[in-house]
């Protein structure tokens, strides 16, 4: 039922993100079209920003803001840990 991130493991932000972007995508495919009484409305890009921006940005902060992302400490050439060199 979850869509699985780039580790192989069941993600809900990128279900989210995917889903989120198909509504979008399928609104602006139909926005401004009419079949047969129905009449869809038009959409602008600050809808566009406010329904993708938070969800994109979710995404992002999840995938690449966990511990496992982060880069190792540097450690200084020639200093061994405890010896107070910086």
């Amino acid at each position: 039922m979850f869509i699985r991130d780039s580790s192989g493991n069941r993600s809900l932000t990128a279900t989210i993100t995917v889903i989120g972007f198909a509504v979008v995508m399928l609104k602006v495919l139909i926005s401004g079209a009419s079949i047969g009484s129905v009449s869809f409305g038009t959409i602008d890009s600050l809808s566009i920003a406010a329904i993708l921006g938070p969800i994109l940005g979710t995404y992002t902060a999840r995938r690449w803001g966990s511990p496992a992302n982060q880069d190792p400490p540097l450690e200084s050439a020639g200093s061994k840990p405890g010896d107070g060199a910086a």
